[in-house]
Parts: C-alpha cells; structure tokens; sequence
C-alpha cells in the first residue's frame, strides 16, 4: 500500500495503530478459518 510522504508523516501513529489492529485481526480470522 503506497501512502504520500506528507500523508504519512501526518498521520503516522494513526495509521501505525490502525495497520497494527487490522493486522492483528486479520491473524485472528486466519487462526479460526484454519482451525475452524
């Protein structure tokens, strides 16, 4: 995913968090399809 410098110097810690959380339950569904 390509973000603009200037965008992503602006709203790096909310965008960090937001990756981090999409991440997190992207990993989840993951884990419960396979073991589903």
């Amino acid at each position: 995913m390509k973000v603009p410098d200037g965008v992503r110097n602006a709203d790096a810690g909310g965008l960090a968090h937001k990756e981090r959380k999409l991440r997190s339950v992207s990993f989840r569904l993951a884990l419960e399809t396979i073991f589903a």
